[in-house]
């Protein structure tokens, strides 16, 4: 059965530690410039605010790791090549008409809703997005199912060129385990309370009541402006095989910034060769 927490329903674009901490200082700011609030939006943005202090602490603490280009484009590129090896083995499986591979199916629905548009986005956003998703794959123990179907050996290499890539990127120092980086447990509690402020938000908005929708637009037009940014027109990558498994649908937010709840995931953006991030 579906759930409809914050979690579920409002889609936000993909944000590395730096990203967070710069997106939720706007949406604070502007949110400080009211002369009042409605309840409900006060608490929660009390709630922001603390998980933003602790977000902000934590990055200021971590030992800063200088990057090395050459190495980051390598790394990033054989990150991506095992996504791209994980992706169009679970399609051959979703191409079978036998009962187990209805697992591989429902694997590539939720890890591949976007199919592999996630590996155009800059180095540190397509990391920070790489990282979710093999987390998710352990969580919902989706690493046995692959491992059951013979996949293990890419899921393998596809957990060491993410380690690399971290490690090139200056993320993670060598031999650290990614699941154990420091900043990922406040950036998680950071994103769980905007999505909390920007589910009251955007709840607070009336179509019969004026006051509300520019209250709304204002408080999240620090957001909206962030996914105009990452939305920008981009060079269409190359179509991948289309598989034939059940698919998620993925609402792309609107226009308004009041329309920032739907049940999907921006991941749109290019890797630019050469840039660092």
């Amino acid at each position: 059965m579906r759930s409809y927490s914050a979690q579920d329903i409002i889609a936000l674009p993909t944000l590395n530690t730096a990203a967070a901490v710069a997106l939720g200082q706007g949406l604070l700011t502007v949110a400080k410039a009211q002369t009042s609030l409605p309840a409900l939006i006060a608490t929660r943005l009390t709630a922001l605010e603390g998980n933003h202090r602790a977000l902000h602490q934590a990055l200021s603490q971590k030992p800063q790791i200088a990057a090395d280009p050459q190495r980051a484009r390598n790394a990033d590129l054989a990150e991506d090549q095992a996504w791209s090896a994980l992706h169009d083995w679970l399609v051959g499986w979703t191409k079978l008409p036998v009962p187990f591979a209805d697992q591989a199916r429902t694997i590539y629905a939720v890890i591949f809703p976007l199919r592999l548009k996630f590996t155009h986005l800059p180095y540190k956003s397509d990391w920070a997005e790489a990282d979710a998703k093999l987390s998710r794959i352990t969580r919902d123990a989706f690493d046995t199912e692959i491992e059951k179907l013979g996949g293990k050996p890419i899921l393998q290499q596809l957990r060491a060129a993410h380690q690399a890539h971290g490690q090139a990127l200056g993320i993670i120092v060598e031999g650290q385990d990614p699941s154990k980086i420091s900043l990922r447990e406040p950036l998680q509690a950071f994103t769980q309370a905007l999505r909390g402020y920007v589910l009251a938000v955007a709840a607070h908005a009336d179509p019969a009541d004026a006051a509300s929708i520019a209250l709304t637009d204002a408080l999240l037009s620090p957001l909206q402006k962030w996914q105009s940014h990452i939305t920008a027109p981009t060079p269409t990558p190359t179509p991948e095989p289309e598989p034939a498994p059940t698919t998620l649908n993925v609402v792309t937010p609107g226009a308004s910034a009041a329309s920032v709840v739907s049940g999907g995931t921006s991941n749109n953006g290019q890797n630019p060769a050469g840039t660092v991030h």
